[in-house]
């Protein structure tokens, strides 16, 4: 019968060992003379000691990956380094582990990526981005997500609504345009700077005009304006019973006609008339009568406060003779 070693026997020097053996032992550097026989050695656990020399390349690794959310498996790899209290130095072609912080914090170093205004953007810039989408992405309370930009690569920010109703106690979030108060007189600035709003300290912007050593509204009268006129504008002398041409007078309420009667037999009788459409015309004395002279003169007649599009002047009649002369001039005004 032979001898068969079992797994936790002590060793023998001869035996029929029908499984691969290797002798218990915490010391794996025990040396023997060249050309002895040597036996495997491994730990009081049945791990063999390996030595290895040179690199070790793996064909096949066994999946340890875990689906977002779940436990770590517990078979997955960790990725760790040396644990030091400062940061160690090296030099380059080193080969070293991550440097971590006794805290378990891994050390990065982040190059300075400062450029300047209107600059290329730097090789080493680190740029903050985040998902291109369409529409806004739907998250819940507690969602750890990526900044949101819409395909134009803008990022999108939620404004919170401010609008708070007329009469109603003002929102805590409600956004207030203003500006700095100011109780004496601002400094002046050059032309093209910026300028802040004019505002005392009640919160009342100060217009244009205000004067400041008397609080009162200050008026400078440095070009007064003409009163809008038209004429005068002399028109075709009148030698029988007729009328000059319309004048438009829809855009004033002051109406002076002079006057001018030469050669004169016995009287003359002329009005002012008015008239809405340049057809239908009307007399613009207030008693609505005609006027008469009787000597060679010059005269006005005046409507004021008489509403129409258009005005004349209109020799009546003339008695004594054929030889009078009616010459009107108008000037229109407000």
């Amino acid at each position: 019968m032979s001898d068969r070693a079992h797994e936790g026997q002590t060793a023998q020097k001869k035996i029929n060992a029908d499984i691969l053996m290797a002798v218990a032992t915490d010391d794996p550097n025990v040396r023997v003379d060249e050309g002895q026989y040597v036996g495997l050695r491994a730990s009081r656990s049945g791990e063999l000691y390996t030595k290895i020399d040179g690199d070790i390349t793996i064909s096949s690794i066994s999946k340890s990956e875990g689906l977002d959310g779940d436990a770590a498996p517990s078979y997955s790899q960790k990725v760790g380094g040396l644990v030091s209290t400062n940061q160690p130095a090296h030099t380059a072609g080193d080969l070293e582990a991550l440097s971590i912080a006794p805290d378990g914090d891994a050390r990065v170093t982040i190059e300075d990526a400062q450029g300047t205004p209107d600059a290329a953007a730097p090789d080493e810039a680190v740029m903050v981005g985040g998902t291109a989408n369409a529409a806004s992405p739907s998250l819940d309370e507690g969602d750890l997500f990526a900044l949101s930009g819409n395909l134009a690569g803008e990022a999108r920010v939620d404004i919170e609504s401010a609008q708070a109703a007329a009469g109603a106690t003002n929102p805590g979030e409600i956004v207030l345009t203003g500006g700095i108060a100011n109780t004496g007189v601002p400094t002046a600035v050059t032309n093209g700077q910026t300028v802040n709003p004019n505002i005392d300290e009640y919160g009342m912007p100060r217009i244009a005009g205000y004067g400041y050593g008397t609080d009162t509204l200050r008026v400078t009268d440095e070009a007064p304006i003409v009163a809008q006129k038209y004429g005068p504008e002399a028109k075709a002398a009148l030698t029988a019973a007729g009328s000059t041409a319309a004048v438009n007078c829809e855009d004033y309420k002051h109406i002076t006609w002079q006057i001018v009667i030469a050669s004169i037999d016995t009287s003359v009788d002329v009005r002012v008339e008015g008239s809405m459409d340049g057809t239908s015309w009307f007399n613009l004395d207030d008693a609505e009568v005609d006027t008469q002279y009787v000597l060679d003169g010059t005269y006005s007649l005046r409507a004021s406060d008489r509403a129409c599009k258009y005005t004349r002047l209109t020799f009546v009649s003339e008695a004594g003779g054929t030889g009078v002369t009616v010459t009107g001039t108008v000037m229109l005004g407000n």
